[in-house]
């Protein structure tokens, strides 16, 4: 559910912000000034009451849990610098969404001057070195982020696509579908693979929103089988 939530909010700050030129300052103040006030004057309420709640029920957290909460550094994962509360275990995402969305302009700049496929892949790139190697050598925070961010420009690039009503054919998408579906099952003792295929699986279910309508050959229909039973 956080593979699709990063999606969707890749999709969300995209298209909420496709008129606004972030690279102005004003607009870049605008931006973040709007992120910072929908986001942490709940979140924190929210976790003042969470604190609360956990000297009520008299569970043990430490100082510097309790401090890095209010933060975004906590995290689940492997290679965390702490885990989250536990009266608010879920605030974990939070973490990873308020560096994605400090990238965002970053990542709009990027976009005009190499284009949005070049990032997408370059990050994807990143995204498996960082997730492999803090997986099997060195887990950290930093890992961490990095090897989810593709996930989040995905969503940001659906969003665009959306945006100016473009339609793409895309070969195979029903069998690379099913397949998709079949591989995040049987690699399941390796987590982290199996998030990205999680994650492949649902970027290819929102892709079927943008393909052109069209009667595919017999050729195609085959393929699609062969991948899906493959």
């Amino acid at each position: 559910a956080v593979l699709l939530f990063f999606i969707v909010s890749g999709f969300s700050i995209t298209y909420s912000s496709s008129i606004a030129n972030l690279s102005d300052f004003n607009a870049l103040k605008e931006y973040l000034f709007q992120r910072f006030r929908r986001i942490y004057p709940l979140f924190f309420i929210v976790l003042v009451v969470s604190l609360v709640v956990l000297q009520i029920t008299g569970i043990d957290s430490s100082l510097a849990r309790n401090i890095l909460s209010f933060l975004f550094l906590t995290d689940t994962a492997s290679g965390a610098l702490i885990n989250p509360i536990p009266t608010n275990y879920p605030i974990w995402s939070l973490s990873y969404e308020v560096v994605y969305y400090l990238l965002f302009p970053v990542m709009l700049i990027l976009w005009k001057k190499i284009g949005q496929k070049a990032i997408f892949l370059l990050f994807l790139i990143v995204g498996i070195i960082a997730g492999l190697a803090g997986f099997a050598i060195w887990p950290n925070h930093l890992f961490n982020l990095l090897q989810y961010y593709w996930i989040w420009i995905a969503g940001a690039m659906l969003a665009d696509a959306y945006a100016h009503a473009k339609k793409f054919r895309i070969k195979y998408l029903k069998g690379l579908l099913v397949s998709s579906i079949a591989l995040m099952l049987t690699i399941e003792e390796i987590p982290i693979v199996a998030y990205w295929f999680w994650s492949f699986f649902f970027i290819l279910l929102f892709l079927l929103f943008y393909i052109v309508n069209q009667e595919l050959s017999r050729r195609e229909r085959i393929m699609n089988f062969g991948i899906g039973i493959g």
